[in-house]
């Protein structure tokens, strides 16, 4: 009898595949509110960081990680609905390889490969990542977010009710728009212990209440923080992008500092720069000072943070 082939896929554990279900969850809701583009964008994400996968597992002789679904359909969910399917291909291609696959795969990856994606699109083609917006309700696609009508200093509530925000049935990242199925799924990755509740708990604390503080003092630019959290993606990020584990400090306190400063990082890049939505760009500087919070709390050097094991 012939002996078995071993598998060329590592083994997933119980934790990545409910985290992987959760997001399954989040793209079927994009499907029902932006239509099938979104299972298109997904089907695409999905093969292109396979085949990345298989290249880089190929030439180290290597198993492909546990990651790869988790990392592709976390891009996906900071996409836009509508847009065109080579541009999510590129966007994960580049994920793929420039954010995990040059840094040995997951869990050994600096910087949340689906944020160096969005980041890279959002910089390389920002007439796509700025106006592909389709509103569900009209079933028109425009430049119009609420998001971008926060940062303007409209009443967003106006045009886009508490409900819809809620629901999803309002302009916005694939991800982002279904607020109270996150906040859900959150409380179930929570329960389970699959996430980590200290960073994004404290991330979402000391974003309101920075953001109360700004407003009472009367600060210049700083809205209602209740409106600030459910436009954008606040609440995706702190169930999703803030508990990613490779990036997360591995001391309790250091994850709670991560979750403050992380909240302080959003709302000076939301209200001060130019760019309305600070979460990604806020979650990168914090990936990349991640060891050193460690580092502060542990009272080990940078370099014996970096190379202990993620547990």
């Amino acid at each position: 009898m012939n002996p078995t082939r071993p598998s060329k896929f590592q083994a997933v554990s119980p934790a990545m595949k409910r985290l992987n279900a959760t997001l399954l969850i989040l793209v079927g809701a994009g499907i029902f509110i932006f239509g099938l583009n979104v299972l298109f964008l997904a089907l695409t994400a999905l093969v292109t960081q396979l085949v990345f996968e298989i290249l880089f597992a190929y030439y180290r002789d290597k198993k492909i990680d546990e990651g790869w679904v988790y990392n592709a359909l976390i891009l996906v969910l900071l996409l836009p609905p509508s847009l065109p399917l080579w541009i999510g291909a590129v966007g994960t291609a580049f994920a793929a390889v420039f954010g995990k696959l040059v840094f040995g795969g997951y869990p050994k990856y600096v910087f949340n490969p689906a944020l160096v994606g969005i980041i890279f699109l959002t910089i390389s083609f920002p007439s796509f990542m700025s106006t592909q917006w389709l509103d569900p309700v009209t079933g028109l696609i425009g430049t119009g977010t609420p998001i971008g009508s926060w940062g303007r200093g409209l009443d967003v509530l106006v045009t886009y009710p508490l409900m819809n925000l809620f629901t999803g049935m309002a302009p916005g990242l694939i991800g982002e728009v279904s607020r109270g199925l996150i906040l859900v799924l959150g409380l179930l990755l929570v329960v389970t212990k699959t996430i980590d509740w200290k960073a994004p708990f404290f991330f979402l604390a000391s974003f309101v209440g920075l953001g109360y503080l700004g407003n009472y003092l009367a600060l210049d630019k700083f809205y209602d923080p209740f409106t600030a959290v459910l436009v954008g993606n606040v609440i995706f990020a702190s169930v999703f992008l803030v508990s990613d584990k490779p990036t997360l400090p591995t001391k309790a306190f250091a994850r709670i500092l991560y979750g403050f400063f992380l909240a302080v990082f959003t709302l000076l890049i939301r209200i001060y720069a130019a760019w309305p939505e600070g979460v990604i760009f806020a979650l990168v500087i914090m990936n990349a000072i991640s060891p050193l919070l460690d580092s502060l709390v542990s009272g080990k050097s940078v370099t014996d943070v970096t190379l202990a094991e993620v547990k």
